[in-house]
């Protein structure tokens, strides 16, 4: 009886009309499918069992064991297998920064073992059938129930069973590979055959703890998950020589990662007037090992200093600008992992100090200045938002944006929203209309207008997941297109029953993503990822579309049909995440 698997990867190439496409299970990790967006690290490559990743070997080694079955099955003659076998373990063993090594063993009489910390490439086995003997028992997780999804591997092309040492990191203890004796394998395979080679050398990389990588990189990669009849994938690309020299660096190698985008961090800050946000830095390592934090300049700020990496960790940098004199000022964060010898990983911290102002004031922002660029009347206010922000010294000009993505300064006018630049489309001395970043977090946030002349104190607002408001005529009626594409109004009502295009803002997250400044695609639409209803007197109407507006930053629209039989001046809500968007009336008959 085999002994219960802890939590382990399973991957395998299924056979589709197409293309064969690989697909994965982890018991308690993951469900059976495509790691999210978030596992992905830098260098385009994932780590198996997101979000409680296994950890690599303890030892950066693995023996490899041939099972001998492989003669008589799939491939008849080991002259022609063999020799892929090796090639493939050569690649994975050939990566530059990579301490790793397979120690390849040869041809075994022994079947797969779960307990012999090995790594067997058998031709059956696991969850197939051999030839030679009954069908296999299905694995079973820790409580010893049958693995939910066993019957789906068998039509399977290929598995790895991983199994771990049940310490804290999750260390891999030892890994199989078994192919499938029913699919044409061939080591140069024709028309409607699978190419061993590059299947194997997929399974290693499992076997080592490298996931699928499809939400990563849209180029082919050994780690993808599809592969077509006849392909050969046989050569390592950049996601799998990161993906190795993370889980098993060198020591002269760090093992800690950056994004590339978040390896320069910037800032400025006006001479006298209060320091700018912190800004958010993602680092990436082994679980459970311990980092450390310090700079080389006293003005820079780590919060927290000190951590145990997690899938993802955040750290705040800030800079204490009181003192400066106006100037560019550069530092140097190091962060560094208490278990691995290597070198630290390094950011860059810039900072530039400009004088303040003569001839002018410091912005004038108040909390109560800051409201939903819909409806005036509203505070409320969500990521992706477009706000407008009523006060004093603002500008010294009146400029709008002329295109996408949207400006982040017009004329000498910053706002910053959360430490982030926000997007901006129109500036006066009294008046500002802008974009919250999409990208930023709910919560308890903060305004800052910047010119030449200084800054406001960091004004507080809150932002919510969504905050649906509908822009408004006379702050009464909602602007609304008829399915004509007239303007809705009392002498130019809808049809009950035809569809009507309400706009609004503060729709929160999308699918997909747009990023901040940008123009809504056209050709994917963006729609919105929480739940949502339109209500049409009370009644909830049938919503064909409600999403971004193409071809526009921050402006949504609904899709609207009208309901038959209730005529006049009607009110429209739209509700998205539970929040309610005050009413805008349509004119129906």
């Amino acid at each position: 009886m085999r002994p219960p698997l802890a939590p382990f990867r399973g991957a395998a190439l299924i056979r589709r009309a197409g293309p064969l496409v690989l697909f994965a299970a982890s018991l308690g990790a993951q469900t059976i499918g495509q790691p999210p967006v978030e596992a992905c690290k830098p260098g385009d490559f994932t780590v198996v069992g997101y979000p409680d990743e296994f950890g690599p070997r303890a030892t950066p080694s693995f023996d490899v064991l041939i099972d001998k079955r492989f003669e008589g099955a799939f491939l008849t003659r080991k002259d022609i297998w063999l020799p892929a076998i090796n090639e493939s373990i050569a690649k994975w063993n050939g990566v530059n920064g990579s301490k790793w090594q397979f120690n390849n063993l040869g041809l075994s009489d022994k079947e797969a073992d779960p307990n012999d910390n090995r790594v067997t490439i058998a031709s059956c086995g696991g969850v197939f059938d051999c030839p030679d003997q009954g069908p296999p028992e299905p694995p079973r997780g820790p409580g010893g129930d049958v693995l939910e999804f066993f019957p789906v591997f068998q039509t399977t092309l290929a598995v790895t069973l991983i199994y771990e040492d049940y310490s804290p990191g999750r260390s891999i203890r030892n890994s199989d590979v078994f192919f499938n004796p029913e699919i044409p394998f061939e080591v140069n395979p024709s028309d409607g055959q699978i190419d061993f080679e590059t299947v194997l050398i997929h399974e290693l990389g499992h076997s080592l703890g490298l996931d699928h990588n499809d939400n990563c990189v849209t180029e082919p990669t050994i780690m993808e998950s599809v592969v077509d009849l006849n392909e050969r994938k046989r050569n390592l690309g950049s996601p799998e020589v990161e993906g190795v020299k993370f889980l098993y660096p060198t020591d002269t190698e760090s093992s800690i990662r950056f994004k590339e985008s978040e390896r320069l961090v910037e800032f400025e800050a006006v001479q006298g007037a209060l320091p700018p946000f912190e800004k958010d830095v993602s680092i990436y390592g082994l679980r459970f090992r311990r980092w450390n934090a310090a700079a080389n300049q006293s003005w820079v700020t780590i919060e927290p200093p000190t951590g145990r990496f997690n899938s993802l960790d955040t750290v705040a940098i800030g800079v204490d600008s009181a003192g400066l004199a106006p100037g560019h000022y550069e530092a140097t964060v190091s962060f560094s992992d208490e278990k691995h010898p290597g070198p630290p990983a390094t950011l860059t911290v810039s900072l530039t100090v400009s004088p303040a102002g003569s001839g002018g004031e410091a912005p004038l922002l108040t909390s109560a200045g800051i409201v939903s660029a819909a409806n005036p009347a509203s505070a409320k206010l969500a990521p992706g938002s477009l706000v407008t922000l009523y006060g004093q010294n603002f500008s010294t000009v009146t400029m709008a944006a002329e295109g996408f993505p949207l400006p982040t300064r017009l004329g000498d006018t910053d706002v910053i929203i959360n430490g982030s630049k926000a997007p901006l489309l129109y500036v006066s001395p009294t008046q500002i209309n802008a974009l919250v970043p999409a990208e930023t977090y709910e919560g308890r946030s903060g305004a800052i207008v910047r010119t030449s002349f200084g800054q406001n104190r960091g004004t507080p607002f809150d932002l919510v997941s969504a905050a649906p408001q509908l822009f408004l005529l006379d702050g009464h009626r909602a602007i609304a297109l008829n399915q004509d594409g007239s303007l809705n109004a009392p002498d130019n009502v809808a049809a009950g029953g035809s569809v009507v295009t309400l706009f609004f803002t503060g729709q929160g997250a999308t699918t997909p993503h747009v990023p901040s400044g940008q123009a809504a695609p056209s050709d994917t639409l963006a729609r919105v990822a929480s739940e949502y209803r339109v209500l049409v007197a009370g009644r909830e109407a049938k919503v064909l579309y409600l999403g971004m507006t193409p071809g526009y930053a921050g402006l949504a629209q609904a899709n609207v049909e009208m309901p038959a039989g209730i005529t006049g001046d009607l009110p429209v809500r739209i509700e998205i995440a539970g929040e309610m968007s005050e009413a805008g009336f349509v004119s129906v008959r």
